[in-house]
């Protein structure tokens, strides 16, 4: 690995090389590459910065960390730009209040004995905010015209003297007052940005142009309340792109924050000395602000340090190094075929779809899960794992870099892929707390489709591996189906339909699309509940991986498994299952679940039926224990007596389902005085699983001297035997 070094740096020494002394302040162009989104920081972020600054006691402040590819004349910012651009935009406003108390320093007589002080950082500012230049000889100049001023006050050669200072400092020598100045002043402006090149510059010509534009029409102005103000030449509103806003309002958020913080110190006298506090926090900032900088040879070793040090669940910035692998390939493979502006139309249409509906208010669990299924999908790479995410982008890479062409069809194809997989997930209501009472409460709801329960039965376990599977055959089904255009009025008619079991839908054409997901998602189920571990289910889902992808030429014929063995795996399973185990509650409940809503034919085969349980109570269903594990001390002669007591009343056998409230009501009482709170619970006489256990017990009990029944061992071994055939019964019915 390339690795040049990594320190803490200031923004004044942050684009030195690793091998310059920290304290020699040096200046080279920040490049942002044509792959990576603009700047979108909101008021929030960027008030957060500075006022996390502002309450550190310390004289630095660490803010994070920056990585960047060294290059002779600049460094490529890989990571860090919205931070980078940020403190930027606040060494500009320092930049202008420069010049404006310079401004005011030679044209108020009581202040110019100031004007001296006010160059170095004059000069600093504008060091920082355009490419290197040589400011040597404009400092020299510009000390040289305020020694004539000083040397010639109220004299004609003063007004000389001011005239030309101004226009060595890009502001126009007219009067403030007069008419022309505003015009004037922006024609200054402008030209000073034509003439000089900005020290951070995109790829993305468009984005240089946006910016450009803004820092050119702003000025420090006195507002209302003899406050100072920064004033754009137009309405932040009236702006033509979303880009040149976001700059506009960034940079009236800065000078806000700093205003306030300058202000907190105390009335100032004049706008000079206003200017000269708002400068002072400002310069402190960008001296104290730290960032870890990370300099690397290449961009391939900057991904990798990236991703080491944020081996996290994946936040919106770490998946933009997956974006950007996309957006490279893309421009790479059409430079020379499409146009700049044609390139960015359809990289800014990507970037609003994967910012502003892909990844929108989703938590950091639900981004990685989106991003998982999605580049899976894409790839057809069975050896990603969820809880990896540092492979993504570098599974990505490897499948774009096989691609001799990248179409705009194909580079819109894949984030169109990345957005389906937030709709079903949304249409799904994949949560990523409660997951287990979530799961239950969906295998409860007589509208929940099997590919909704799946799916919710899935994250339960955490076998988002195998999950990714019924994502594969289902993206593979939909792509068949209507595409994966978005704006397709299909896409969000079938993802309804995977969620709610309505063919009254105006989807209803999909029909033989749904039933195939349907039997699909009924085989993934089946094999995550059958089998005793993951290994199972996963190995069905690599082979689903491998054969429904985008890349793929197989049809969509759901894939079945032979459940012979894994059957004959779950029997022993649930046999040596015991309640301690907290990890298998899940499934257990589930299968119980099953049973509540099921009916025994008289050929003794389930069937579904009414749900005798409140929908309410069932997303709080607990194990509860027939024969209680703790008995009271005083009534022993109710309760199972036996040496090897905890096996039998922990095991399977001892198993009922009841809402957390009722089992709490129920509490340590012995077996006999427990059907009274099932049929409160709604698994009432009627029902076989309330019916069967008391059969059962009627059968395997003895009475004790107070006349008690008392559970025998051959309740709990027939009745584990009994609930083991129901659960087998179970898995097979929908």
């Amino acid at each position: 690995m390339d690795l040049k070094g990594a320190a803490i740096r200031s923004f004044y020494n942050l684009t030195q090389d690793m091998t310059t002394n920290e304290n020699q302040n040096s200046s080279k162009t920040i490049k942002i590459p044509h792959y990576q989104r603009p700047y979108k920081w909101h008021d929030e972020n960027i008030v957060k910065l500075i006022q996390d600054w502002s309450n550190e006691s310390g004289s630095k402040y660490f803010s994070g960390s920056i990585v960047t590819v060294a290059k002779p004349e600049e460094h490529e910012l890989i990571d860090g730009q919205q931070r980078y651009t940020t403190i930027f935009l606040a060494n500009f406003i320092k930049f202008l209040l420069s010049r404006f108390s310079i401004q005011k320093s030679i044209t108020v007589t009581t202040n110019i004995i100031n004007a001296p002080a006010i160059v170095p950082g004059y000069i600093k500012s504008r060091d920082y905010l355009f490419k290197s230049n040589d400011t040597n000889n404009l400092e020299e100049t510009i000390n040289e015209q305020i020694s004539e001023i000083f040397s010639n006050l109220n004299t004609p050669n003063a007004e000389e003297h001011i005239s030309s200072l101004l226009r060595q400092i890009g502001l126009p020598a007219v009067d403030e007052d007069s008419e022309n100045y505003k015009n004037e002043h922006k024609m200054k402006q402008e030209q000073l940005f034509q003439e000089n090149e900005l020290s951070i510059k995109y790829d993305r010509s468009s984005f240089n142009d946006h910016l450009i534009d803004v820092l050119s029409q702003c000025r420090i102005v006195m507002g209302q309340n003899n406050n100072l103000e920064i004033e754009l030449y137009h309405d932040i509103g009236s702006l033509d792109s979303e880009h040149k806003k976001k700059y506009a309002q960034a940079i009236l958020c800065i000078f806000d924050e700093f205003n306030r913080l300058a202000l907190a110190e105390g009335e100032a006298q004049n706008s000079f000395q206003k200017a000269r506090r708002i400068i002072n926090k400002i310069d402190a900032f960008l001296d104290q602000i730290s960032l870890c900088v990370i300099q690397t040879g290449s961009a391939n070793d900057a991904y990798t340090l990236f991703e080491v040090l944020n081996d996290r669940s994946l936040a919106l910035d770490d998946l933009d190094l997956i974006k950007n692998q996309f957006y490279k390939k893309y421009v790479t493979s059409n430079y020379e075929v499409l146009s700049e502006n044609e390139i960015d139309k359809y990289i800014q249409r990507m970037d609003e779809l994967w910012v502003d509906k892909i990844f929108r208010n989703a938590a950091d669990s639900k981004r990685k899960l989106i991003a998982y299924l999605a580049i899976v999908y894409i790839t057809g790479d069975s050896s990603l794992l969820f809880n990896r995410g540092e492979g993504y982008r570098r599974s990505i890479q490897r499948h774009l870099e096989n691609k001799d062409n990248y179409s705009t069809e194909d580079f819109e194809r894949h984030f169109n892929i990345f957005y389906i997989v937030r709709v079903l997930l949304d249409e799904t209501d994949a949560r990523f707390k409660s997951r287990d009472s979530h799961a239950l409460t969906a295998e409860f709801d007589t509208s929940a489709t099997n590919f909704k329960k799946t799916t919710l039965f899935l994250l339960a376990l955490g076998q988002e591996g195998v999950l990714s599977g019924l994502f594969n055959f289902t993206l593979k089904c939909i792509e068949e189906s209507v595409g994966v255009n978005p704006r397709h009025e299909g896409i969000n008619s079938i993802a309804f339909l995977l969620s709610k079991n309505d063919r009254t839908n105006p989807g209803n054409n999909y029909n033989e699309m749904l039933t195939k997901i349907e039997s699909q998602s009924k085989h993934v189920w089946s094999s995550a509940m059958l089998h005793s571990s993951a290994e199972g289910p996963r190995n069905f889902s690599v082979n689903m991986i491998n054969h429904f992808n985008s890349t793929s030429a197989a049809g969509t014929a759901p894939m079945t498994f032979d459940s012979a063995e894994p059957t004959e795996e779950f029997k022993a399973w649930l046999s040596d299952w015991k309640y301690k185990n907290k990890n298998a509650h899940l499934k257990i409940k589930i299968l119980f679940a099953k049973l509540i809503k099921s009916h025994l034919n008289d050929d003794g085969h389930l069937n579904t039926a009414t749900i005798a349980l409140n929908i309410n109570n069932a997303s709080k269903l607990q194990l509860d224990h027939m024969e209680a594990s703790n008995p009271d001390p005083h009534h022993m002669s109710a309760y199972f007596t036996d040496e090897d007591r905890d096996s039998f009343v922990h095991s399977l056998g001892n198993m009922m389902p009841l809402p957390d409230s009722e089992n709490r009501d129920k509490n340590n009482k012995p077996l006999c005085f427990s059907f009274e709170h099932f049929r409160e619970a709604g698994i009432s006489q009627g029902h076989f699983l309330y019916d069967e256990a008391l059969s059962i017990f009627d059968n395997n009990s003895k009475e004790n001297t107070q006349g008690d029944r008392v559970p025998v061992q051959s309740f709990f071994q027939q009745r584990k035997s009994r609930l083991i055939e129901l659960f087998v019964m179970a898995v097979r019915i929908n």
